[in-house]
């Protein structure tokens, strides 16, 4: 079986041939996503300026709000991920490789917008240390989720009735 086929299988089914401490790394991001993006928007004030350390203070109130808002829509966005992220824990495992790599791409290409947008004002946030232990844990687990003895057991699985 080739790597496309190991991270995008041809079903999705609850079949998980990965290393099974994969299943745990991704349920501990799962779980993380969701602690995240629950507290961006409950707390959204907070986080902008404590853990992303956006100087709230020197903004007049419509900016504040816009920055909240924008804030609790990430926050949105994060729960909505993370609750893909356990239906494919629960339901759909052959789906995890592919988890990992969207969650990856997702953000290893916000680094890339905060590069080649910077914030000269403000430097590395508390969170910036949050998210580069999220994208070391996200690439362990993709290399384990498309490795392990079930892919070696059966290497046509995907060809099964």
């Amino acid at each position: 079986m080739n790597l496309f086929d190991r991270i995008v299988p041809a079903r999705a089914d609850n079949r998980r041939l990965g290393h099974p401490i994969a299943l745990w790394i991704l349920a501990v991001i799962v779980a993380l996503r969701f602690l995240m993006g629950a507290n961006s928007i409950i707390n959204s004030r907070a986080i902008a300026s404590g853990a992303d350390g956006i100087p709230l203070a020197s903004f007049n109130a419509a900016a504040q709000a816009e920055v909240i808002q924008m804030f609790a829509l990430l926050g949105l966005y994060l729960v909505l991920l993370a609750l893909v992220g356990l239906v494919v824990l629960l339901r759909y495992r052959a789906l995890i490789p592919l988890v990992f790599v969207y969650l990856l791409v997702q953000e290893l290409g916000g680094k890339l917008v905060l590069w080649t947008h910077p914030d000269t004002s403000r430097g590395d946030s508390p969170g910036s240390i949050v998210t580069l232990v999220i994208i070391g844990l996200t690439v362990v687990g993709l290399l384990l989720s498309v490795t392990g003895k079930g892919y070696a057991q059966s290497p046509a699985w995907h060809d099964d009735p």
